[in-house]
C-alpha cells in the first residue's frame, strides 16, 4: 500500500513540474509572438510616416 502511494505522490509532482514548464514555455512563445508583431507594426508605421 505504501508504495503505490509514493509513485502516485511522485507521479503527481511530475506532472505538476510539466505542466509549470508548458506554461512557461507557452508564455515564452506568447511573448514572442506579441513582439514579432509589435515589431512588424512599428517597421509599418515608421515606413508610413517617415519616421
Amino acid at each position: 500500500m505504501p508504495r503505490t502511494d509514493e509513485s502516485t505522490r511522485r507521479r503527481r509532482k511530475s506532472e505538476r513540474k510539466y505542466s509549470r514548464y508548458a506554461k512557461k514555455g507557452l508564455g515564452i512563445a506568447f511573448g514572442a509572438t506579441i513582439s514579432s508583431l509589435v515589431k512588424l507594426g512599428w517597421e509599418h508605421v515608421r515606413r508610413e510616416y517617415g519616421l
